[in-house]
Parts: C-alpha cells; sequence; structure tokens
C-alpha cells in the first residue's frame, strides 16, 4: 500500500513552516514501490506546496541510500537543515543516515560519516529500525529510535558528540567513532 506514510518533521523558520514526510506512489506501485522523502512549506501551517517540482528530496543517489529512504528527522542549526533520516532495502531500515541542506531541496550526504547507525547482531535492533528522534542536547546530537530484534520493538538512545558532525562545515576524519547505544524494552 502507498501514500504517505514513515514519519513527518516540521521546523517554522523565518515565518515559514518546513515539511519533510515519506510517501510512495500510491498510483503506480507496480514500478515504483519505494519510500522517498519529499519537502513541502506553508506560511500558516494549514496550506501546504510540494517544493522541489514535486520530486522527492531525499532519493537513492549514494549506495548507503539502500531502495528505500523514510522517517525524516530534522533539526536547524547555524541556518542549516541537518536530516537523520532511515534507509533500508525492505520494508523497515536497516540503519540512519545523515544529510545537511542550506534550503531544503538540496542535500549533500557526506559518505565519509555514512551510514551514522545500522543493525546490530544480538542487540535490542538486529532486526528492523523504525521511526527515530534527534535532539541537540549541548555538545551531542540525541537519536532516540525505535528498534526491533526479531520478537520485540524497544526504543533506545544513541549519541554523537556535536564534533563529530563538522562534515557538514569541514570534511570529517576517518573512521568516526562509533554511537554509543543504551535501550529500554
Amino acid at each position: 500500500c502507498g501514500g504517505i506514510n514513515r514519519g513527518i518533521s516540521i521546523i517554522q523558520s523565518n515565518n515559514k513552516y518546513h515539511l519533510w514526510y515519506t510517501a510512495t506512489n500510491a498510483n503506480d506501485m507496480g514500478s515504483n514501490p519505494f519510500w522517498k522523502i519529499w519537502y513541502a512549506t506553508s506560511d500558516d501551517g494549514i496550506t501546504w506546496t510540494k517544493q522541489n517540482n514535486k520530486l522527492p528530496v531525499i532519493t537513492t543517489t549514494n549506495a548507503f541510500d539502500l531502495k528505500n529512504q523514510s522517517f525524516p528527522n530534522v533539526i536547524l542549526e547555524n541556518n542549516k537543515f541537518l536530516m537523520w533520516y532511515g534507509a533500508g532495502n525492505y520494508d523497515h531500515p536497516s540503519q540512519y543516515n545523515f544529510a545537511e541542506s542550506d534550503d531544503g531541496i538540496n542535500w549533500y550526504k557526506p559518505p565519509e560519516i555514512n551510514p551514522v547507525l545500522t543493525l546490530q547482531p544480538n542487540t535490542f535492533y538486529s532486526g528492523a529500525l523504525a521511526g527515530n528522534q534527534t535532539l541537540d542536547e549541548g555538545d551531542n546530537y540525541h537519536i532516540y529510535f525505535s528498534g526491533h530484534n526479531g520478537l520485540v520493538w524497544s526504543i533506545g538512545e544513541a549519541y554523537v558528540p556535536k564534533s563529530d558532525y563538522a562534515p557538514y562545515i569541514t570534511p570529517a576524519p576517518t573512521p568516526l567513532p562509533t554511537p554509543e547505544v543504551t535501550a529500554t524494552p
């Protein structure tokens, strides 16, 4: 079943609402069954206009994007939009990726830090990932997310020092440290 699903993210900035959402082509699931991230804006938060010539803004442009992109979460920092989103080849994401944008339409996905979180064997997130919420908490970005181990869904937290996200300003050091993860069932 296609349509709009799998998370939205809304920011109000400069008297405008910015909305990123996940959708598929519900009219043509046979030839285009994949989830992509789209962008719309509004002056009042009620009437929305699709941007980017009504095309998705996050699609498969790198090997780490896999086939589906979903669950966008966007924050605004230093006049840049920062997005963490799910990517996977099947129904649910198997990893989270990071992208940055000046305009909400054109996104740079630093290959040196993507993917930022992947499924890990013998953990609460060994089978699948779902929605995420990234928060700016001082010196760290905290990613709260759902993980599935094949039996149950749990909520976990990953955090990465902000200094590790310098790639949205300058190239990243290689390799970056693995995010610390904690979980609660």
